[in-house]
């Protein structure tokens, strides 16, 4: 609790219990004698501030739910961005489709206009060196590379969506007043 203790100059200085016995300093430059205890006590109080307006501030806990939830938003979209990005370019090529049948179709066109020697040579290469690792059609490696960036842009969306969640909770969290 505050009390307003009288100057000569007839302005009034706040003061609180804990100044008892002490000097203060009026606006005017004076010195002035807290009363004691007693004393203090039978001096105006500071009348309520009912007109005063109240600020309502952030906790920590506010702070640090606003900032995370933004700073996760704004990763959720460039990683949304860029990934999404990458997905639509790849996912236009004509790499990501399967062409097994054209492959298929155009080997054996080829296969069919050697000669009877030149295929035995063929064979015969073959044979000597054998067919080699196993190795992924290109579609299908471009196919997984997709399956990645949808895997990226669902975590992107959700981090976003996350990010958003936080940030609203903090601003509607009640806020303690300070007056």
């Amino acid at each position: 609790m505050e009390y307003l203790l009288p100057c000569s100059c007839g302005q009034k200085t706040r003061i609180t219990a804990a100044q008892a016995g002490a000097q203060v300093r009026c606006d005017c430059g004076k010195s002035l004698s807290v009363p004691t205890l007693r004393g203090i006590r039978q001096l105006e109080t500071v009348p309520p501030q009912a007109n005063a307006k109240s600020a309502t501030t952030w906790s920590p806990i506010h702070g640090g739910l606003f900032a995370s939830g933004l700073a996760t938003a704004s990763i959720g979209i460039v990683f949304l961005a860029l990934f999404g990005l990458r997905y639509i370019q790849l996912g236009w090529h004509p790499i990501t489709h399967d062409f097994t049948a054209e492959v298929v179709k155009a080997e054996q066109e080829r296969i069919d206009k050697l000669t009877p020697t030149e295929a035995l040579t063929e064979w015969t290469e073959e044979v000597k060196g054998g067919l080699g690792e196993p190795e992924e059609p290109p579609w299908v490696k471009a196919n997984k590379v997709l399956a990645g960036y949808k895997n990226v842009i669902r975590a992107s969306v959700i981090a976003l969506i996350g990010g958003a969640f936080l940030s609203i909770v903090a601003l509607l969290l009640p806020r303690s007043n300070v007056i």
